[in-house]
């Protein structure tokens, strides 16, 4: 059974990349060096017979300007979150009906993707005991050409990128996002953290999700229930930022200037300057 899956976009220059999958680490590099983009699915357990079978499930489609990569729903991929929180910085998801194939673990910093016994963080993955045999963890790595696009829709799919990006839009339940850098980004998750680097416009919705903008150099948007909120500004910007237990943190260096309007039931908030 084949177990790596190559395919490569037909036409050269920025594309919108679109991804549907419940349970996977999808990466995106976008770099000078690619003129046309192509994705690699692999397990993300070496020798994973049920992921090798969504591999082969899965549909690519080429058309235009998008490359769209449509992975099947397992049959323990349905039900919901749960969020438990023990002394109010540890937050445990996951997709709980039937056998349990999608877990993250998030603290205030970074998040932790679990799926089927493996731990992947961003420096590697790391065998614990234990796991159902329910299997079908996929890693998705695609590189794309500069100014691309960025779709990204699932229950507790990981999302990491790299390099410059137009836009990316991301909606998920239990699964984090993380990104390098891009003009426009769209996220909503209900326990995944939301990190950010360097952006022109953010619009960020989550429950008890932290939420960290490191470079914003134009609007942020961002409402939480219970998450963090951490925007640091680069460049004169606007930020709406509302929750209702969550500490919401501003800052910039001395000379840039942040036209907030912040809100919190009972979560502090600050509005910090630092020399440039």
């Amino acid at each position: 059974m084949t177990i790596e899956r190559i395919e490569t976009h037909h036409g050269e220059g920025p594309i919108e990349l679109a991804v549907s999958a419940d349970v996977a680490t999808v990466e995106v590099v976008a770099g000078d060096e690619y003129r046309t983009a192509r994705v690699v699915l692999s397990p993300v357990v070496p020798g994973d017979a049920a992921a090798a079978r969504l591999i082969e499930a899965t549909t690519i489609t080429s058309r235009g300007d998008r490359l769209t990569v449509e992975v099947p729903r397992t049959p323990h991929a349905g039900g919901g979150a749960t969020v438990v929180r023990g002394s109010g910085n540890v937050v445990i998801s996951g997709v709980v009906s039937g056998e349990v194939v999608g877990l993250v673990l998030g603290g205030a910093q970074d998040g932790v993707s679990i799926v089927n016994g493996q731990v992947i963080t961003g420096s590697g993955t790391t065998t614990i005991g234990g796991g159902g045999g329910g299997g079908g963890g996929l890693r998705l790595v695609a590189t794309v050409p500069p100014g691309s696009r960025v779709t990204l829709t699932g229950r507790s799919p990981v999302l990491t990128t790299t390099g410059p990006l137009a836009q990316v839009r991301a909606e998920t339940v239990s699964g984090r996002v993380a990104i390098t850098a891009a003009d426009v980004v769209e996220a909503r998750t209900t326990s995944g953290a939301i990190r950010i680097g360097a952006a022109r416009e953010v619009w960020a919705r989550s429950v008890s999700g932290a939420v960290r903008v490191r470079e914003l150099a134009g609007h942020a948007s961002v409402k939480t229930t219970s998450g963090a909120v951490e925007v640091t500004a680069v460049a004169d910007s606007t930020v709406t930022a509302q929750t209702v237990s969550g500490a919401i943190d501003l800052s910039a260096p001395r000379g840039v200037e942040i036209d907030a309007s912040t809100r919190s039931v009972s979560g502090r908030t600050s509005n910090r300057r630092w020399p440039a």
